[in-house]
């Protein structure tokens, strides 16, 4: 497993492709994205799993993309199945763009999926260690771990080594 002590010398200022909508599969709907964030000045983007696919056998186009906005892969949002290979195309896909963080966030269960669950977000986690990129764990409402005691519970039941944490205060 790679090194995943990740050191910044800042705070770096990132958006959410959210902003210009969930679905930005199509490229022209990811340009307008990325050439809106740059414009406005901020320096990385957040993209979900459903935005790159189109990219995937591409990934040197999108990097150079976001080098000529002077733009960096904040994260990567991945929505959690039991589809690991495409965690690892997702995670070798992140990496070679540059990104070094995975986000996971999704349906991911409930209180009685538990011990269900945590293996399967970890071994998520595994597969983006794996690929040289430090995952995070984000919470919603109606997921795993949906109020504060139970992230601090995920947070405790979990190899950290495997899984971090990403509290999201802008919403629930």
């Amino acid at each position: 497993m790679a090194n995943m002590r990740l050191t910044y010398d800042r705070i770096h200022l990132g958006v959410s492709q959210l902003v210009w909508g969930y679905d930005l599969s199509r490229a022209d709907r990811l340009v307008q994205c990325l050439d809106e964030a740059s414009e406005i000045g901020y320096e990385g983007v957040l993209l979900f799993d459903s935005t790159l696919p189109f990219w995937y056998n591409r990934p040197g186009e999108l990097k150079e993309m976001l080098e000529q906005r002077k733009l960096k892969v904040a994260a990567v949002i991945l929505q959690p199945s039991l589809d690991f290979k495409g965690t690892i195309q997702l995670a070798k896909f992140v990496s070679e763009i540059g990104g070094d963080r995975l986000i996971i966030s999704g349906r991911d269960g409930t209180q009685t999926e538990w011990k269900i669950s945590l293996p399967l977000l970890e071994r998520h986690g595994e597969i983006a260690n794996a690929h040289g990129l430090r995952a995070n764990y984000h919470h919603h409402t109606g997921w795993i771990a949906e109020t504060m005691e139970q992230y601090e519970q995920l947070l405790a039941d979990i190899d950290r080594k495997k899984l971090g944490a990403m509290l999201d205060c802008g919403h629930a």
